[in-house]
């Protein structure tokens, strides 16, 4: 998994002095061997992790040296409308406090505010690839349901990327890519294929001739669930999960897919990426996040099989593919994962979720999964969270359904990232959801990447909104009277699968789309 830091200094491991030693050998152990308590100092009590002996000050938290869950009277979780770990909240990395990094409350959540958006326009070299991205400013996936008959992009695809690579930022993420009919989320998402892949070639040297220093990773996808290759729902299931399924109209007798079908999924993913570098990408990203295919796997606790139940079956389909793909592609073509820290839908039907069926998060699986896949052969980890997914009548008694506001959201997104950051130190995080922030986006963007909380700052929505989005921040002429919004339009040109862009700032091109939708 390799080494990582202690997320409350980067002070090299210590052994603790002899008394304070004895003290910790006759106080009470809890499970893994920690230890709970030590008299007098309820909240600071050293532990020595047997799997990686040192001393951490503080309990409970889950050690990143081994990512191993280290409870004292409870796990180290995200809280309602506080979603930070408890030995985080109110408190800067080293490297914030070296630098004096000024915090910004913002709906109030305190979030590393830069002087300058100076950082945003720095190169960010990914370790162990050949590739360097010109800013630590990324357009992130964003579906658009454009794509023409053969799934090949169409015009309103090149509408749109051509905005994304005009914005000045250094990465574009092309989004949800399948290769099998029965994997697309709409008719018209896009799919690649032998029979359509000079259409893609064109489509990429269009875009790279005009901007040849801009990388560009595609996202390879499986809809799972929430598939609908004709329009209407067509459900590929690996798990029951009570809180997706009501939307998708699956009941328990739905059928779920046979590991073989997993497998080929396994065997589509490796051909897919091998024809995105035919068509002139630079790398791919295998999407493991927002309850597809290998999303959904990730909890799969009730399957049986090689695909579900323990941790190393449900991260098998995301792990092997990830190494599939780089053992055919080597070195010099990129293989990235965006995921969820966190689902935000309670345990057991959730990742990265509190035991006890709360909406509290529990990084101990996380932490796993990115040092596997850093195992595998990632450097490149582009980090979403869950939006609160719940089916009332499967919440323990009682349960309170949170209420996000958009600063509220922001927050699961910035700390789950700076977690992974801070943790694994050699590998390179996209955040996600600035643009939730409007026009106090660009400072703390600059904030996030400055303080180290991120080393890239993505955004979505604002990329749709805002033509030269990028330039705009690193240059200091950012207008937060063009900023995106956050009104949900795009999103309800996506649900009613049409194409999608901003309504509200691209008029003439999506504004018409909306009014057909909404029947004005």
């Amino acid at each position: 998994m390799g080494t990582l830091h202690c997320f409350f200094s980067r002070q090299q491991a210590r052994h603790p002095p002899a008394s304070e030693a004895a003290t910790l050998e006759t106080a009470p152990r809890g499970p893994l061997g920690t230890y709970t308590g030590r008299p007098g100092h309820p909240h600071r009590s050293p532990h020595v992790c047997p799997r990686s002996p040192h001393v951490c000050p503080r309990t409970p938290h889950v050690c990143p040296r081994t990512a191993h869950e280290i409870p004292s009277g409870g796990t180290a979780r995200f809280r309602e409308r506080m979603p930070i770990f408890p030995w985080i909240c109110g408190k800067l990395s080293r490297r914030q406090k070296g630098g004096h990094m000024e915090q910004k409350v913002i709906g109030g959540h305190a979030f590393p505010c830069a002087a300058s958006t100076a950082a945003l326009g720095r190169p960010v070299s990914i370790p162990g690839e050949r590739i360097t991205l010109k800013n630590a400013i990324s357009v992130q996936p964003l579906e658009g349901q454009d794509g023409t008959e053969g799934n090949a992009p169409g015009d309103y695809t090149r509408h749109r990327y051509r905005r994304f690579f005009e914005s000045g930022a250094g990465l574009v993420w092309l989004e949800s890519l399948a290769f099998e009919t029965d994997a697309l989320s709409g008719p018209n998402a896009l799919m690649i294929t032998q029979k359509n892949l000079d259409a893609y070639k064109r489509f990429v040297d269009e875009l790279k001739d005009a901007h040849p220093d801009v990388a560009f990773i595609a996202q390879l996808t499986h809809a799972g669930r929430f598939a609908q290759p004709e329009g209407r729902p067509a459900p590929v299931i690996a798990t029951f999960n009570p809180h997706y399924d009501g939307r998708v109209k699956v009941d328990p007798d739905y059928p779920v897919v046979s590991d073989e079908y997993l497998d080929r999924v396994q065997e589509s993913f490796v051909k897919g990426a091998e024809l995105c570098r035919q068509a002139g990408f630079d790398g791919v990203d295998v999407k493991g996040c927002h309850g597809y295919l290998f999303s959904e796997l990730l909890s799969a606790r009730s399957r049986e099989g090689r695909y579900g139940g323990s941790f190393e079956n449900r991260t098998r389909l995301l792990v092997e593919t990830i190494r599939a793909i780089k053992a055919q592609q080597g070195a010099g073509f990129v293989v990235a994962s965006r995921i969820c820290h966190a689902d935000t839908i309670p345990y057991p039907y959730g990742f990265g979720m509190a035991e006890d069926g709360s909406f509290d998060y529990d990084p101990a699986e996380t932490l796993r999964l990115v040092g596997a896949l850093h195992d595998a052969g990632v450097n490149l980890v582009n980090v979403s969270v869950g939006r609160v997914t719940a089916n009332a009548a499967y919440l323990p008694a009682g349960t309170p359904i949170p209420q996000d506001t958009n600063e509220d959201l922001f927050n699961r997104f910035f700390q789950g990232a700076r977690l992974l950051s801070e943790a694994f130190p050699d590998m390179r995080f996209v955040g996600s959801g600035f643009s939730l922030l409007r026009g106090d986006a660009p400072l703390v963007a600059a904030g996030a990447v400055e303080s180290g909380a991120v080393a890239v700052a993505g955004f979505g929505r604002m990329a749709l909104a805002y033509p030269g989005f990028a330039d705009a921040m690193m240059n200091g002429a950012f207008d937060p009277a063009l900023t995106c919004t956050v009104c949900g339009n795009c999103y309800k040109l996506l649900r009613a699968l049409e194409p999608t862009g901003c309504p509200t700032r691209d008029k003439d091109t999506y504004l018409p789309l909306l009014r057909q939708v909404l029947g004005k």
